[in-house]
């Protein structure tokens, strides 16, 4: 995962290597949340699929705060 590259990078001092991962990380999230789904027995249309909620989707905002910071 890009993101935890990120961190690693931070980690050992390379800042230009963690941005360069920080940000093919916000692309590959966008391009994740772009993903539509539409079961055959939904009756609310496509959705965004859900994977690891709470946990997948959590860590990436979590550890880009901490890029940040």
């Amino acid at each position: 995962m890009a993101t935890l590259d990120a961190l690693r990078a931070r980690e050992a001092g390379d800042e230009t290597k963690a941005g360069a991962l920080l940000a093919e990380s916000r692309e590959l999230q966008r391009q994740a949340r772009a993903v539509r789904v539409s079961p055959p027995r939904n009756r609310w249309g496509s959705a965004q699929p859900q994977v690891g909620d709470g946990v997948l989707d959590v860590f990436p905002a979590d550890a880009e705060a901490r890029l940040q910071g």
